[in-house]
């Protein structure tokens, strides 16, 4: 068996390469390469994706949350609550508002914000709850919407890793007064380079996002806020406006893959995630929990299947956050003992999947 890599960006493009040519060929005629007709379209496209009344395009999902923290008037003074278990991004965005991050333990057998531990952490200073929902499964919005509307707070999702995922026929991004999507070329839909995108079914919001990706204005020269330089570059849209046909078919391979190893898979020492009934996971990660991980690291080594960790070192631990008191999280701390990422990319095949069942049973 050849090395089966993590994610093969090349075997995904490659069917739709002579589209993204003619389209980077169009943008290159046409001389149209910030915001414009392609960013438009992909928009409006993505909008109807998510079932979502607006969507603004952005430079990175890094961007998208320190937008929508931003039109939440967010900012010095107040507190964000959000899980300990996320991408280091939507820790920072909170941060770069000038608000304060207040993390909170994940789930004992999940990755999601454990929402029983949400409450004692609010206090007067509390202005928004900020759920992450990891690797591809969603968050329980319906708790944490329940205590947004008893303690009037308000809600952003952090949706850059889920892409098309559901509670019952609800698709995340549209729980939350705002949600951040990242379109890095390595998620369910990813850009070239870097791209984020924020959704909204406020008008009100919509607006002020769209003034504050750029330069805190809607008409030129006339500038409304203190706003810096965050736009979605026309060619990175033209792209996306492409691979968006095809997210459906690619995430319903994932999860065709997903469950094909978790139903194959008998071997006691490996646990998989537990997603409730009525969610709809996509995926974008597959990640697996073994108590004895160094040992899998080296046999998966040596049977040729690559991996990753995500992510290697906690946020609370971070030298960026050494003068910062965020506590202890028991799960948190226990699940990055444990985690590690297999492949579950659309373009894995058949033999490739086989392989992989049989090296994790035989583990």
């Amino acid at each position: 068996m050849k090395q089966i890599k993590f994610l093969d960006l090349w075997q995904l493009h490659k069917p739709l390469s002579n589209k993204i040519i003619k389209s980077f060929s169009q943008n290159l005629k046409k001389s149209s390469f910030i915001l414009g007709d392609n960013v438009n379209k992909f928009e409006d496209k993505f909008s109807k994706y998510n079932r979502s009344k607006y969507c603004v395009g952005v430079s990175s999902g890094t961007e998208a949350l320190i937008i929508a923290l931003k039109s939440l008037d967010i900012g010095k003074g107040d507190e964000v609550i959000t899980s300990a278990h996320t991408y280091i991004s939507t820790v920072f965005a909170i941060s770069l508002v000038g608000a304060t991050p207040v993390l909170v333990d994940i789930e004992e057998n999940g990755f999601n914000i454990d929402t029983k531990l949400i409450e004692k952490k609010i206090n007067e200073k509390t202005k928004c709850i900020l759920p992450v929902h990891m690797n591809g499964c969603p968050s329980d919005m319906l708790a944490i919407m329940k205590i947004a509307k008893n303690y009037k707070l308000k809600v952003i999702e952090d949706c850059s890793q889920s892409h098309g995922a559901k509670i019952g026929n609800k698709i995340v991004g549209n729980f939350g007064d705002v949600s951040a999507f990242s379109l890095y070329p390595g998620k369910n839909l990813g850009a070239l380079g870097d791209a984020g995108c924020i959704v909204t079914n406020k008008k009100k919001i919509y607006d002020k996002i769209f003034k504050l990706r750029n330069l805190g204005q809607k008409i030129t020269h006339n500038h409304e806020y203190i706003a810096s330089n965050n736009r979605l570059d026309s060619i990175q849209a033209s792209i996306l406006s492409i691979k968006i046909d095809y997210l459906n078919n690619w995430t319903n391979k994932r999860i065709k893959i997903a469950n094909n190893i978790k139903n194959r898979v008998t071997n006691p020492k490996i646990q998989f995630p537990i997603i409730p009934k009525n969610f709809k996971c996509v995926y974008h990660l597959f990640v697996i929990r073994v108590k004895n991980r160094s040992s899998i690291i080296e046999y998966l080594k040596q049977k040729k299947i690559n991996f990753q960790f995500h992510y290697p070192n906690e946020i609370y631990k971070q030298k960026a956050y050494r003068n910062h008191k965020f506590g202890k999280f028991i799960n948190t701390s226990k699940l990055y003992k444990e985690i590690i990422s297999i492949p579950c990319h659309p373009t894995l095949k058949d033999k490739e999947i086989d392989y992989i069942i049989k090296t994790l049973n035989s583990f």
